[in-house]
């Protein structure tokens, strides 16, 4: 019978505990998009706000509109 050994972890940066937490950006109107990333975070210790789940998700809206301004005056790829 084969025992499945499971990877080292990889070593993580060491971070300032005085810095600002991450700030995870995903669509909260998609279930469990972030949920991966989350229980990573979760699992290192990592401090992070979750920005769908705050203010019903209207700072992720607002990236996104920011970034489709900007894409909007670029050039279109060549096919």
């Amino acid at each position: 019978k084969t025992r499945r050994v499971s990877p080292a972890p990889l070593p993580m940066p060491k971070r300032d505990r005085a810095e600002e937490p991450l700030r995870l950006y995903y669509h909260p109107e998609i279930p469990g998009r972030g949920e991966f990333v989350r229980l990573v975070l979760e699992d290192g210790g990592v401090p992070y706000v979750d920005v769908g789940r705050v203010d019903g998700g209207a700072a992720v809206r607002d990236k996104c509109s920011a970034f489709a301004k900007r894409q909007a005056g670029a050039p279109a790829a060549a096919g």
